[in-house]
């Protein structure tokens, strides 16, 4: 009995997306499955094009009251005022429950309308005219025992997405922040370490060097933009660091030991992915990362043996740019409306050319801390 009830559900999760995506259209009440109704782009929202005996028909909306995409975007024929004259046209139709939702695109307009189960079909313009008022005020009203306030609708933006993700919640009457654009500050510190290769076989004066971890320093600004209403994001920084970075060259019974501070500034572009949008908010970035040196300091050297001659300066260690790429961990804490808060670990390698045919390879962890607006 319970391998048959397991084999049924399965059926159902493997064929019902499949026939909810098969298109259709409905002519005179009876509707068609297995037709191949094409996309035409803006002009879904004029006509319904069908393969019908391996010709191409157009259908008005006079004549389809619905058709489906086999995409599953579907459409369907509503009366609506344009230009002072009333006229059918086709609507996508985005959300379909206690408050339906709607999407025209054409003769000038490109707007919203809500149909509620006691009202008939009403715009949704981004400013009403009539009041002044905007689509974030009507979205709040749309139902008074179960509405958010101007501070969770703050993010949204008069786009197919953000809208129908909002009137999903209030269908549902559970509300969750929508992800809106990030500005802010971030920065701290970490260990770092260089690591070098000779290129090409050759020999120079980094052949025998041994690194040492050190501290970094960075400071910087960040920015973040969501992807539609998806819990990914873009995110960037440009954080300004200063490296202290040390080695020691021995050779026999001589040695030197050399410091240098480096300073400059990374860039990442990485893709955010977080859970669900919730006050406490685990995430994850990766992405490449493009660093510029703004100065690299002579070396200060410390003689360890009695052959090694005083050591002035060398021509720069480290090239004017170069790139690399970033994994980071981390924990947004919303802070209402004062934006959000941030701790973060983030893992960093970036690959330089040095003097004299050298590949130096920077790697190491940050302890970040950011706060952004959003």
């Amino acid at each position: 009995m319970k391998s048959k009830i397991s084999s049924l559900v399965f059926l159902l999760i493997i064929c019902l997306p499949v026939y909810s995506q098969t298109s259709f259209f409905t002519k005179d009440s009876v509707t068609k499955f297995n037709l191949k109704v094409l996309d035409n782009g803006g002009a879904n929202f004029k006509y319904c094009n069908v393969i019908v005996g391996g010709k191409s028909t157009r259908f008005s909306p006079y004549e389809v009251s619905e058709y489906g995409l086999s995409n599953g975007i579907r459409f369907e024929s509503r009366e609506i005022r344009i230009e002072d004259e009333m006229m059918n046209v086709f609507m996508e139709r985005l959300v379909k429950g206690k408050t339906n939702l709607y999407y025209f695109r054409g003769y000038g307009l490109n707007t919203f309308y809500i149909e509620k189960e006691d009202e008939g079909l009403v715009e949704l313009p981004r400013i009403d005219k009539k009041d002044n008022s905007d689509y974030k005020n009507r979205l709040v009203s749309l139902n008074p025992d179960c509405s958010a306030d101007l501070k969770t609708t703050k993010n949204i933006r008069y786009t197919r997405n953000y809208v129908r993700r909002y009137v999903e919640m209030n269908n549902d009457c559970e509300f969750a922040r929508l992800p809106g654009i990030g500005i802010g500050v971030i920065g701290g510190g970490g260990n770092f370490r260089f690591n070098t290769t000779t290129l090409g076989g050759l020999s120079n004066l980094f052949d025998d060097i041994r690194f040492r971890t050190s501290n970094v320093y960075a400071l910087g600004l960040s920015l973040e933009y969501p992807i539609w209403v998806s819990n990914l994001a873009l995110y960037s920084d440009i954080m300004f660091y200063s490296h202290t970075a040390s080695f020691e060259r021995i050779t026999q019974a001589n040695g030197v030991y050399m410091s240098f501070i480096n300073k400059g500034l990374s860039i990442p572009l990485m893709l955010k992915a977080s859970l669900k949008q919730k006050p406490e908010n685990l995430y994850m970035k990766f992405g490449p990362v493009f660093s510029f040196t703004m100065q690299t300091n002579d070396f200060l050297a410390t003689r360890i043996g009695p052959n090694i001659p005083q050591v002035d300066s060398y021509e720069p260690l480290i090239s004017s740019s170069h790139i690399g790429f970033s994994v980071a961990s981390g924990l947004d804490v919303f802070m209402g409306s004062l934006g959000k808060a941030n701790l973060e670990l983030r893992y960093i390698v970036d690959f330089k050319t040095g003097q004299k045919a050298t590949l130096l390879k920077r790697g190491g962890f940050y302890l970040l801390l950011g706060y952004r607006l959003q």
